[in-house]
């Protein structure tokens, strides 16, 4: 997986015997790299709605030898049944996939200004649905592909206007501190991402 990706997890900084929530985690590669720097321990809950994507993230698990992990096919607004105080939050919305474009040069073509508010509606409903299983002190992490104020900033900003027990916590990468971390392809040598981590108070 590309590193921006790999940058992703280890903000998770899931510890051992962690109780982590990965919503929209097809097809994988952030999931199974937790689940390493978690020695296989703990319990990871994948929650995504691709039936047709869940044949092979099982293949890539099974194949990376993740026996942590469970696979809920759901929509991440949806209530999730008996699920109470995790420790981490790992959010992945569906994006424009504005910072994959030099990968997939169709996206400019695909994507207007109307797509775009759409998903940042979506993926506010998703990081609000988020919010109700986290423990206090609690971490979710919320990244994208896009390099689109609209999905990033603008959606964290409403968030904590509509969440006042949430805070944000400083990133440290590269020797500086950040409260939104942008990756930027021509600078970082990564994809477009962003990433931001929030902690329950």
């Amino acid at each position: 997986q590309d590193l921006g990706a790999s940058i992703v997890s280890k903000i998770v900084n899931p510890s051992i015997d962690d109780n982590i929530i990965d919503f929209c985690g097809f097809p994988g590669g952030k999931t199974s790299h937790i689940s390493a720097l978690m020695n296989n321990t703990g319990k990871i809950l994948v929650i995504d709605s691709s039936e047709n994507r869940k044949t092979k993230f099982t293949e890539n698990i099974n194949r990376l030898g993740c026996n942590n992990i469970q696979v809920i096919i759901q929509s991440a607004t949806d209530d999730i049944d008996g699920i109470l105080g995790v420790d981490k939050i790992l959010i992945d919305p569906p994006c424009s996939g504005l910072g994959v474009i030099k990968r997939k040069v169709e996206i400019k073509y695909r994507k207007s200004l109307d797509d775009i508010k759409r998903l940042a509606e979506l993926q506010y409903d998703i990081l609000d649905n988020a919010s109700k299983y986290l423990k206090s002190n609690g971490r979710i992490v919320y990244s994208t592909c896009t390099i689109s104020k609209i999905e990033n900033e603008d959606v964290i900003t409403k968030f904590l206007d509509k969440h006042k027990d949430f805070k944000l916590e400083i990133i440290g990468y590269d020797n500086k501190d950040f409260e939104y971390l942008n990756l930027i392809p021509y600078i970082d040598k990564t994809d477009g991402f962003f990433i931001t981590s929030l902690i329950k108070i």
